[in-house]
């Protein structure tokens, strides 16, 4: 183990002073010394979602994946070795993504990049343990306990991002801190949705808050008027000043907002607030502009702190695509990274070993999302959080705009410019 971190640390080394900042520093002159065993192109799975309702997230995380990709392979274009990242869409259904690492185990892949959905994990949590796959994802943030087995110390799945319990606190406090003391919220029947539904009515309440109704639906319907019908009645008692609804839901917020417009519906006098998987969703924006400004539809995100490695990773991001990289995006290329300087670490492309030496190169890592120290079951730690909300510009554009500040270490919540 001893020779194990010494490696780890000379590869840390030079994959922070090379290969984090490459879009800035000049190509390798010297040949670097590659681990005993390791040689050829290591192929590395990567399975986003470029279609359906997490798409959006999918093709940043992809462009983000792909700076990482060719910085990798500058920093060791020296070394008899390199890396080749197979994409392949998870259409943002769990059954895909568990045929793609079926598909890769075939072809000998040991280390799998995504798992963007929570559900996916789910689905493919026993395979990859049984089949000692190593599996790095930078967008689930559903409590542990709803990832499936091998969920405790020891299992094949790392996450470069927070579990979603914190998410429960920083919901409450946003509601709280507008005064709102009672919620009704509307639910997707996803793995990760019914989790975080979980995780806030218990902190909610804990806080002196009420949930007075939670509404849940099929993933994949296209009407939603009888969710709207119950909320409606659920919150007609209450003054609007009171009730908040809580949109946990995904990209499908558009066409609830929608059609509450539609039936003119009094949904529309609440403010309303989300968690991650809704936040900076262009589909929402741009379908449901009117509306979701009208309730001013808010919605978190994990912040990656001020760098030179996050700076230079959004200008490639926004060179390649046109779009600034969310930190999700963010997470999986630091998931690239900690991947590639693991195996290096291993010296051989093994998933046991490659497993057992990650939780070290990520405590030692600082990359775009900052330093991810990873809890004993595989999940970072912490990070503080940023709200965002639509509102509508002085052109008759609806865009997303930070509006709040979640500090983790201190449990506190400030809306900006208050």
């Amino acid at each position: 183990m001893l020779a194990a971190v010494a490696i780890i640390m000379l590869v840390i080394g030079s994959g922070i002073g090379y290969g984090i900042s490459a879009s800035m520093a000049p190509a390798p002159t010297t040949t670097t010394t590659t681990p005993t065993g390791l040689s050829g192109t290591i192929p590395i799975g990567v399975i986003v979602p470029l279609s359906g309702d997490l798409a959006d997230y999918g093709q940043r995380a992809k462009a983000a994946l792909q700076v990482a990709e060719g910085e990798i392979n500058a920093m060791t274009s020296g070394t008899a070795v390199s890396f080749n990242f197979l994409v392949e869409d998870s259409t943002t259904t769990p059954s895909t993504t568990l045929t793609e690492v079926q598909s890769f185990a075939a072809k000998g892949v040991k280390v799998v990049i995504g798992g963007m959905d929570s559900g996916d994990l789910l689905t493919i949590s026993q395979y990859v343990s049984s089949n000692q796959i190593v599996v790095i994802s930078g967008e689930s943030t559903a409590p542990r306990s709803s990832v499936g087995t091998g969920v405790d110390n020891g299992s094949y799945i790392f996450r470069t991002v927070p579990a979603g319990d914190s998410e429960g606190l920083s919901i409450t406090q946003a509601f709280l801190s507008l005064g709102i003391k009672y919620v009704a919220a509307i639910t997707s029947q996803r793995t990760y949705t019914e989790a975080i539904m979980s995780v806030f009515q218990s902190d909610y309440q804990a806080a002196g808050g009420k949930v007075i109704t939670n509404v849940e639906y099929a993933p994949g319907i296209t009407d939603y008027t009888t969710q709207l019908e119950t909320l409606e009645s659920a919150v007609a008692s209450y003054n609007a000043s009171q009730v908040g609804i809580f949109c946990n839901t995904f990209g499908e917020a558009a066409q609830i907002l929608s059609q509450a417009q539609q039936r003119n519906s009094p949904l529309l006098n609440y403010r309303w607030i989300g968690q991650d998987s809704i936040t900076q969703l262009s589909v929402i924006s741009t379908e449901a502009g009117v509306p979701a400004s009208k309730v001013k539809l808010t919605g978190l995100l994990f912040e990656a702190p001020s760098s030179v490695a996050y700076n230079n990773l959004v200008a490639a991001v926004q060179k390649s695509m046109g779009q600034t990289p969310d930190i999700y995006a963010v997470a999986m290329y630091d998931a690239a990274w900690i991947a590639v300087l693991a195996i290096l670490a291993a010296g051989k492309y093994d998933g046991p070993t490659i497993k057992a030496v990650l939780p070290y190169v990520a405590d030692r890592y600082f990359g775009a999302s900052g330093n991810p120290v990873m809890k004993p079951n595989g999940d970072r730690e912490t990070m503080d959080q940023e709200f965002y909300a639509v509102e509508m510009g002085a052109n008759g554009t609806a865009t997303w705009v930070d509006v709040g500040h979640y500090d983790s270490a201190t449990n506190g919540f400030n809306w900006l410019g208050t």
